[in-house]
């Protein structure tokens, strides 16, 4: 649903990158003392922390993204979008939920911090599919 003319892949980075950065403020509150200096300071390096790992995510939603659309634009004939877009978000949320899974397998996480991981991908799949740009398809 992007304007004609916008660049897709530049919207992709936009959701990764602010649930990156309310995750990361959240994770760094639970670890720090209740005091409110204690508080900002867990939220301000958690937003560090966050937001390379937010912009990576990005980067893997705007390239399975990309995947996506030039399979669509080989394939001959007329185009049904919404196939194409549920194809689209679907491929952006495996991807996102893969890497997801393997830095929580690397840092270790268990129990319901895995939990985490299927919200990350059903927000790649519902941002992906609002995102999906039905231009590039009219204009093959």
């Amino acid at each position: 649903m992007t304007p004609r003319g916008q660049n897709w892949r530049r919207s992709a980075y936009a959701v990764p990158l602010v649930c990156g950065g309310v995750f990361g403020i959240y994770v760094a509150v639970q670890f720090f003392d209740s005091d409110l200096p204690s508080m900002i300071l867990g939220a301000l390096l958690g937003l560090i922390i966050s937001i390379p790992f937010g912009l990576f995510f990005g980067w893997l939603a705007a390239a399975a993204g990309r995947g996506v659309l030039n399979t669509a634009h080989k394939r001959p004939g007329p185009t049904n979008v919404q196939q194409w877009r549920i194809l689209f978000s679907s491929v952006t949320a495996l991807t996102i939920a893969v890497a997801a899974a393997t830095g929580a397998t690397v840092a270790e996480v268990s129990g319901l911090g895995f939990l985490s991981i299927a919200v990350i991908a059903a927000i790649a799949f519902i941002s992906a599919y609002l995102y999906f740009p039905e231009s590039e398809l009219a204009d093959r």
